[in-house]
């Protein structure tokens, strides 16, 4: 997790990991669409960067960021 008020550590992570397996994910986005961009990153084996979080994260990450994947 980042706090990132000025965008520096946003940006070199979007020049470093930049190309067709990189996802930018906003948790924001219609539910359907954001598990359906999540699952299709993950099974390339790409990276996936979650912008505009709010307090609390959708329960449907919670294996994953548990490492709970089978």
């Amino acid at each position: 997790m980042c706090i990132d008020p000025q965008l520096q550590a946003v940006n070199w992570i979007k020049k470093r990991y930049e190309g067709p397996t990189f996802k930018v994910m906003n948790m924001n986005e219609g539910p359907n669409a954001f598990i359906k961009d999540l699952e299709n990153t993950i099974k390339r084996g790409g990276a996936c960067l979650f912008e505009n979080i709010d307090e609390e994260l959708d329960p449907t990450i919670d294996p994953l960021l548990e490492k709970n994947i089978v």
